[in-house]
């Protein structure tokens, strides 16, 4: 099947009361419209919100997200709800109408599955729930199955500007992959990755060691930015990587994981010390990118997760490990 295609940026809430839930429905609501979706479509995809977001309210702990992305070329939408536990039990009987655990008519978890033309979901004691919902205006793209690669990229509470972006270039033989961090917060932030990535994909048949200087090059002047980039060789199952500054980035293998080093210096501002770096990328393998946002990952068991979707695994990392004030992405990348 062919793969969805997404926008790389989520727009997103915490969800700390009521109130939450509403003031960010409303304001999806008139993206969607901006984006000229139909009136019934943004209406299902209101409840869908809203009952993703009661549910938070009612039964999750912890950090409790809805994140929420255009769906670009297939004209749709996707919602994110991901939390830090309890895991919900019994979830395949959750998301049946009329079933429910507090006594309620049990319309929530199985409306939303009666709206959504995907309904995906993930639950475990260590990492919670993810719930994700996709909704689209053709039919046919209904029957798109999921991307090797997946990311979230949300921007610091309070803010409209994202300084973090992710960008990811699928050429004959190889996958580019980038992930930036403009430094600070807000507009100049933005403007920094922004420029970075349209350098990146406009010069994306380049080698990473011309890419970086290239980009190095290109957004002088402005705030900069650190970043993480890859480069898939998919006939040889190598995988080259470029660090710089606070950029993680490892490979999960099928048993322990390979962390990549990143070299100390800001793109924009004469980078002087780098090495690209190159490691077996095999079938099974999983490359796992994040920024300063995410808290380190080094030390959590991403066992459970090893089979799941890109989407699921960035999703239930995020709701455990994203800082609230900082500007943060994930990205998931396998070898399948």
């Amino acid at each position: 099947m062919e793969a969805i295609n997404v926008i790389d940026k989520n727009i997103g809430a915490l969800i700390t009361d009521k109130s939450k839930i509403g003031d960010f429905r409303r304001f999806f609501e008139l993206y969607m419209r901006s984006y000229h979706f139909p009136e019934n479509f943004i209406s299902d995809v209101s409840i869908i919100i809203s009952e993703l977001g009661t549910n938070l309210i009612k039964y999750a702990k912890g950090n409790r997200w809805i994140l929420c992305r255009i769906i670009k070329e297939d004209k749709g939408v996707e919602v994110i709800s991901c939390d830090n536990g309890p895991h919900i039990k019994f979830m395949k009987k959750a998301i049946e109408d009329g079933f429910s655990s507090s006594g309620s008519l049990g319309h929530g978890l199985g409306s939303i599955n009666r709206l959504s033309d995907q309904f995906l979901y993930y639950n475990s004691p260590v990492f919670g729930n993810s719930l994700i919902s996709r909704k689209f205006i053709e039919e046919d793209s209904r029957k798109k199955s999921a991307l090797n690669y997946d990311w979230i990229c949300v921007p610091m509470q309070g803010e409209d500007f994202c300084g973090d972006a992710v960008a990811i270039e699928e050429l004959k033989d190889e996958t580019k992959i980038l992930l930036l961090d403009g430094l600070g917060h807000g507009p100049e932030a933005s403007l920094a990755s922004r420029n970075a990535v349209k350098i990146f994909k406009e010069n994306a048949q380049e080698n990473l060691v011309e890419l970086l200087q290239l980009m190095d090059k290109g957004i002088k002047g402005s705030r900069g930015c650190v970043l993480g980039m890859a480069r898939f060789l998919k006939k040889e199952n190598k995988l080259q990587y470029i660090g710089i500054g606070n950029i993680s980035a490892f490979i999960k293998k099928t048993s322990g994981r390979k962390v990549f080093i990143s070299y100390p210096g800001i793109v924009g501002n004469q980078v002087k010390k780098y090495k690209m770096l190159e490691e077996e990328f095999n079938k099974g393998d999983t490359l796992l990118m994040h920024s300063d946002g995410i808290r380190d990952c080094g030390l959590l068991n991403l066992e459970p997760l090893r089979n799941q979707i890109p989407i699921i695994m960035a999703s239930a990392i995020f709701s455990k490990q994203a800082r609230i004030n900082d500007d943060s992405s994930i990205l998931v990348f396998k070898n399948q």
